[in-house]
């Protein structure tokens, strides 16, 4: 019987577990911070890239702020020392994992905690065809 309550409370624990971390599309409100991890072949807004056809990489600190939600649907921007463009995006069934683009570009992500967002990046060829970009990152709520 001993074995049946514990069980039983086990099993309760890990489902309220689970709920807990999925969360709800609200929980993305706020500041983000992170340095990532890019690679750049050309000009990019975004990091001090100036050799048109040449391969370069960086480790910038990027912001992402999300202002608004609405169901599983987010916006907000992205910001670094040199651009700042609006991204839009949307959550899975599971809130706990996405995708967002912005003018020329999109990343997929995952919440691997509720402060922490894991971050995934890119763009083959931008909007002006000056560049492409991968890049991946680990975002703090500030």
């Amino acid at each position: 019987m001993k074995l049946i309550k514990y069980t039983a409370g086990a099993l309760c624990a890990l489902v309220m577990t689970g709920t807990a971390l999925a969360g709800n599309a609200n929980d993305l409100i706020g500041t983000w911070k992170g340095v990532s991890n890019t690679a750049v072949i050309g000009t990019d807004q975004h990091h001090d890239s100036t050799e048109k056809n040449n391969i370069q990489f960086f480790n910038n600190e990027f912001t992402i702020v999300i202002d608004q939600v609405k169901g599983r649907n987010f916006s907000g921007y992205l910001a670094t020392k040199n651009h700042k463009e609006n991204l839009v995006g949307a959550l899975k069934a599971d809130m706990k994992r996405g995708v967002f683009v912005d003018t020329d570009g999109t990343a997929t992500f995952e919440m691997v905690s509720q402060d922490v967002m894991e971050l995934c990046y890119a763009h083959p060829t931008s909007a002006d065809r000056k560049s492409s970009v991968a890049a991946c990152t680990d975002y703090k709520r500030q």
